[in-house]
């Protein structure tokens, strides 16, 4: 997927700009999952004008925003939270303007945890539960089990372990069934960290 992505972003055509912030924010959220730190946070800095300037409602702010969230989110970094908690309510979560494999609740919850509101974080996770499963969003309903679980794992001694540990096999199941692999992969690495 990387090399694809990567000779988008090498061609600064004046037609490919839009598909460029696609690119970045699809960049960081890849670089993120493959622990590439640096290459991720350069990727959603290239990103955050394509935030700043653009519309929530055109077709891809919802994921352009949501991508970045979640590369934040994958590497546990803070960075540019205030920009992006703010364009998400603005032009997102306040229209409810809402996109395939992205949800402004399960972003928001993320940015709550990453910057310390746990109890806000949950509301928002309960939010995205709500609306993933009246739009049948198995796999991203799914996900925001594991994300909520995750948050209660880093948290460590002052995380609900329990909570996580039912969370977690609430993902279980939808992972095994939909054929989610790499996230059952995660869920049974997270499981092991609390069972130790």
């Amino acid at each position: 997927m990387l090399p694809g992505i990567e000779q988008i972003l090498a061609k600064d055509a004046p037609e490919n700009r839009w598909l460029r912030g696609l690119g970045w924010v699809s960049a960081a959220s890849a670089y993120a999952y493959e622990g590439r730190c640096d290459d991720a946070l350069r990727a959603l800095e290239q990103a955050l004008p394509a935030i700043e300037r653009g519309a929530g409602w055109s077709l891809a702010y919802a994921v352009l925003i949501g991508f970045v969230i979640e590369a934040l989110w994958v590497l546990e970094r803070r960075d540019h939270v205030e920009l992006l908690e703010r364009n998400l309510r603005d032009k997102t979560l306040a229209p409810d303007f809402r996109s395939t494999g992205t949800d402004a609740r399960l972003s928001l919850a993320r940015l709550c945890a990453l910057t310390g509101r746990f109890d806000e974080a949950r509301e928002w996770f309960d939010k995205a539960r709500r609306v993933l499963d009246e739009q049948g969003a198995r796999p991203l309903r799914a996900i925001t089990d594991f994300d909520e679980a995750w948050m209660e794992v880093r948290r460590g001694g002052a995380g609900d372990r329990q909570r996580a540990l039912t969370l977690l096999d609430a993902a279980r199941g939808p992972f095994e069934s939909i054929g989610m692999p790499g996230w059952l992969r995660r869920a049974e690495e997270l499981r092991q960290r609390l069972v130790r």
